[in-house]
């Protein structure tokens, strides 16, 4: 595999994207990263801690300075999507 079939195999990756919440509903992978950036900012502004665990992508994210992240609107479909809908 050279380079160009590489990246072109993770951007079909990332265009088949399938997210499913919490109640078990699909959601598009717009509204799922919106949410997950929503509930990250509100987990930093309340001073938490936000672990990354996983391969080199995630790892080198949590390097990234938390003022560099996104700015994305608040959550704001009409629904809650809980992190643990059963505690």
């Amino acid at each position: 595999m050279n380079w160009q079939q590489y990246t072109d195999a993770i951007k079909v990756g990332l265009r088949s994207l399938s997210v499913i919440d919490g109640f078990g509903y699909q959601v598009g992978p717009d509204m799922a990263f919106q949410h997950w950036c929503t509930q990250t900012m509100g987990i930093i502004n309340h001073r938490g801690t936000v672990y990354l665990v996983g391969n080199g992508a995630s790892a080198s994210m949590a390097r990234m300075p938390m003022k560099k992240l996104p700015s994305v609107p608040p959550y704001s479909s009409g629904t809650s999507i809980p992190i643990n809908p059963k505690s």
